[in-house]
């Protein structure tokens, strides 16, 4: 069930194509209409059926992949100091330089893998950052304008309550 709130990505739609990996806030919890549930987004125009939504939980997600990058950096140090060793114990034990070089080259592979994902990992990372900080500038521009409108309606209540008061002073 998606709720107000709710952070959501499109898929398997036009809409989706057009806004490629956006995350999207719902305005409202899903309700039905005409036998389909819908859902209102912010920032978009009119309902969306939900079908076509995924909810997405950032915070883990992050968790997530921090945990792997850290994961992946042990992996790498680890890895590196096993070709120090394999280089000093080939050295020692071995005098067929095709060998060390044969496993070299394997942990040389293996690194370079690791940095690969490491570096896709981070990327992720940015990806989720900047996406974070746009929701965050949209949630900031949407209190602003409940603030505005709640501080006009706050102005009518005061001099509708002012024109009572005088009209009920002269009615005297």
């Amino acid at each position: 069930m998606i709720q107000k709130g709710d952070k959501v990505v499109m898929h398997s739609c036009e809409e989706a194509i057009k806004h490629n990996g956006k995350i999207w806030t719902c305005r409202t919890d899903e309700y039905e209409r005409h036998g389909e549930r819908l859902v209102f987004l912010k920032n978009y125009s009119g309902c969306f059926p939900i079908e076509y939504l995924q909810k997405v939980y950032l915070k883990s997600e992050k968790r997530e992949l921090l945990n792997k990058l850290n994961e992946q950096q042990e992996e790498l140090e680890r890895l590196k100091e096993q070709l120090d060793c394999s280089v000093d114990a080939a050295t020692d034990f071995f005098d067929d330089k095709s060998f060390y070089k044969h496993e070299l080259e394997k942990a040389k592979r293996e690194i370079k893998h690791l940095m690969e994902e490491n570096t896709k990992i981070k990327r992720e990372s940015m990806y989720y950052n900047k996406d974070k900080k746009q929701n965050v500038e949209e949630e900031k521009k949407d209190l602003q304008k409940e603030k505005y409108f709640t501080d006009k309606d706050n102005k009518k209540q005061k001099k509708e309550s002012r024109k009572q008061a005088l009209e009920e002073y002269f009615d005297k």
